[in-house]
């Protein structure tokens, strides 16, 4: 029964992706884009880091070039990479990505079906008798299609690790038949398994872990049968039980958890703390929340029952997300299930789990047909008491704790096609198997119809010819791609797809979690090419980064310049004239004549010969008003009390600070700290100039950022009759510059 299953399954996988089975290895589905091109960047890169390069996967040096990037909190989905790795070395990157898609489906649906054959089989005197033979299988079958094809997973095709559920199934009945059994083993297994529902998607380990503690809680009040197989004892000696019973779980539980996932734990608390990581996702958890009409509503893509059916009109997708569907037959089956069990005593925690699962899914704030307010009010919900909580708060999309709610209906559909079953079965034969077969294709179908199944749209991946001249051009090493962009997602994970041929560091990605781009900061010393409208050879500052970009391309090691013609590298808008001409101005200083190459995406460029950068030099940071010009000089002030002074030495170095400076409307005090050490200190007057020199600091190789401090403050700009000047000024600069 389990081979069929497993068979089924993958009919039914082949069924709901199609036609991906006949373009196995040229194209795949997903509409998704950046999504699409950044699972594809995962499994090249989990191929580069195992097979080609033998390093730690969760770490690159390819993106985010020189520094790298840490991808512990990003969802590089290492199992699916794993389940993939052999097909992509045998027949290439697309033929890894559909295998993913077909075995998750797959594997989703066979994990579901052992959880529910589980429960099925689970005796209880206060229930219908528990189905056998046949039945059960063919139950078990119909429960694991109502938890593995949903309009969830459907849209999910789109984004691998979402995609990949099975995890959640198979340590839910690890972890049951572990407390059921007192067995180490299960324990173990469902640790595995939860390690790799982690490493797949932090989402669902957390779903996971509130599921098996919610089980442990539940069974202290509702003892169930296969685990006490006797009436209840009092309270105090269930507490007791379940705390003997904890402790003999933990060590197979916890070893498995320590070893598969504590260096996984380790590197992402590591991250957290080095990397500026942006973990905390509360801003998103009304955002990515069901809607209470979305759990009743057909997919909106359904080709019968989608956005131009009457129950559609008027309601926006975007705020109806129409992927969290139930679908209507699975629900009646479920509510059927529970009916038909109900004074079995495991049924309280499925329902439970069912309902506040999909409590949690609809966020901080109920919302109905997209209407957030009632009558002039909100209606807070009890995600909003927790969702600030450690844990909860890295969990922006809530609406993934419907899985929870599928999970459960899953099951208790599984009882009620097994009642229906076992009535239809009972029939004198051989009238009562045929009609138990003929149901069972029925429920299939009713099921199959609810969901939004058709040709999906499959796409061929190519690239422009620029792609393929840096997969082959003879100079080794990165490249620097313009329009820098540091945060928007299509061009980054169009680069990133691109970098899986040409293999070349690039100076940014697309990461699932939002991650700081040092190369993108005011005290890189690539920060002209990052702005390069805002930023232009002359500054107050001597000598300046920004007067050097030649230099600062060789300390780079850039080998060749990509100029991208819109912003979003193969669509949308062309980069704005303003901003073009801007970086044409920059490539004629660093680029050695006219393209080496150019397409209709992208004209690459060769740097000029020349020398890195060989001295400090300086360059302005946060904190600063715009530059202007007092007496045909250059000249700045400080908005505000604090400002940024950015110190790079390719070498170790000692030297002074020089400047001129003169404060607004009174004499105030300027403060020069490195790190935590107040370097320099001196007065500067109003009204005048007054010429400033730090003792001889010492800088480490690198970029070093000085703050400057006013501590009396700042005044408004009107104070001192500048009219509708709404600036904050302190101190101001005629000139900071370098002192051997």
């Amino acid at each position: 029964p389990h081979l069929l299953a497993l068979l089924g399954y993958f009919a039914l996988a082949v069924l709901v992706s199609w036609p991906t089975i006949l373009y196995f290895d040229s194209r795949i589905t997903g509409n998704l884009i950046p999504d699409r091109d950044q699972n594809l960047w995962n499994l090249w890169w989990l191929k580069e880091a195992l097979v080609v390069r033998h390093t730690n996967p969760f770490h690159t040096d390819l993106l985010y070039y020189p520094t790298g990037v840490d991808l512990y909190l990003h969802d590089l989905a290492l199992p699916n990479g794993l389940i993939g790795l052999i097909p992509q070395l045998l027949w290439g990157l697309l033929a890894s990505y559909n295998t993913i898609v077909l075995a998750c489906y797959t594997l989703t649906g066979y994990a579901a079906y052992r959880l529910v054959l589980y429960c099925l089989g689970r005796h209880d005197p206060a229930g219908p008798p528990a189905p056998q033979g046949a039945l059960r299988h063919l139950a078990a079958f119909l429960g694991g299609v109502i938890f593995a094809l949903t309009p969830y997973s459907l849209d999910a095709l789109k984004q691998l690790n979402i995609l990949a559920l099975e995890w959640v199934p198979l340590a839910a009945e690890a972890w049951l038949r572990a407390w059921d059994r007192r067995s180490r083993g299960w324990a173990a297994a469902a640790a595995v398994f939860l390690v790799c529902a982690m490493l797949v998607n932090s989402y669902y380990e957390i779903l996971l872990v509130l599921f098996m503690a919610g089980y442990v809680v539940y069974t202290l009040f509702v003892p169930l049968p296969a685990v006490e197989g006797a009436p209840a004892p009092p309270g105090r000696a269930r507490l007791v039980a379940a705390a003997r019973r904890l402790l003999y779980l933990a060590p197979g539980y916890l070893v498995p958890a320590v070893l598969l996932g504590g260096p996984y734990a380790w590197g992402a608390w590591r991250s957290t703390q080095t990397q500026r990581v942006t973990a905390e996702a509360t801003g998103q958890q009304s955002i990515h929340a069901a809607d209470l009409v979305s759990f009743f509503l057909p997919p909106p893509d359904h080709p019968w029952f989608g956005s131009n059916a009457p129950w559609w009109q008027g309601l926006d997708p975007e705020q109806v997300p129409g992927y969290l569907g139930l679908g209507l037959v699975a629900l009646a089956l479920a509510l059927f299930g529970l009916w038909t069990i109900r004074r079995r005593r495991d049924a309280g925690f499925w329902t439970i789990v069912a309902v506040v699962a999909a409590i949690f899914a609809m966020g901080t704030t109920l919302r109905i047909a997209g209407r957030d307010t009632f009558a002039g009010l909100s209606i807070p919900l009890p995600f909003a008491l927790i969702g600030n909580l450690p844990i909860f708060n890295l969990i922006g999309k809530v609406e993934r704790f419907e899985i929870l709610t599928l999970m459960a209906m899953g099951v208790f559909g599984g009882w009620g096609c097994a009642v229906l079953l076992a009535r239809v079965a009972a029939l004198p034969r051989p009238r009562g198997a045929v009609a138990a077969g003929a149901l069972s294709l029925i429920l299939l179908a009713a099921l199959l119809v609810e969901l939004p199944i058709y040709p999906r749209s499959d796409r061929r991946i190519t690239f422009p010819p620029g792609v393929d001249y840096l997969t082959h051009a003879p100079d080794p090493g990165p490249i620097l791609e313009l329009p820098f962009v540091a945060v928007r997602v299509a061009p980054l994970a169009k680069r990133m797809l691109y970098q899986t041929q040409h293999q070349r560091p690039i100076l940014a990605g697309y990461i699932s979690r939002t991650v700081e781009n040092r190369n993108a900061l005011p005290c890189s010393p690539l920060y002209r090419f990052a702005r390069p409208m805002d930023l232009g050879d002359a500054d107050i500052v001597s000598p300046t980064t920004n007067a050097q970009p030649l230099a600062v391309v060789h300390s780079y090691h850039i080998s060749y310049i990509v100029s991208y013609y819109r912003y979003d590298v193969e669509t949308g808008p062309f980069v704005a004239e303003s901003e073009r001409d801007a970086i044409q101005a920059l490539l004629g200083a660093v680029a050695d004549g006219p393209p080496v190459f150019r397409d209709d995406f992208m004209a690459i460029y060769r740097p000029k010969p020349g020398p890195p950068l060989t001295g400090p030099t300086l360059q302005i940071g946060d904190g600063w008003h715009a530059l202007e010009a007092v007496s045909g000089q250059n000249f700045r002030w400080i908005d505000g009390a604090t400002a940024t002074l950015c110190v790079n030495t390719p070498a170790p170095a000692q030297f002074a600070l020089a400047a001129r400076a003169t404060s607004f409307g009174q004499g105030r005090t300027l403060e020069i700290w490195q790190d935590s050490t107040r370097v320099y200190q001196a007065p500067v007057p109003t009204g005048d100039v007054a010429t400033l020199q730090t003792p001889v600091l010492h800088f480490p190789a690198g970029t070093t950022a000085l703050r400057l401090v006013v501590p009396e403050g700042s005044s408004p700009a009107s104070a001192g009759g500048a009219g509708a000047d709404t600036r904050s000024l302190s101190i101001g600069f005629l000139d900071i510059h370098t002192v051997p």
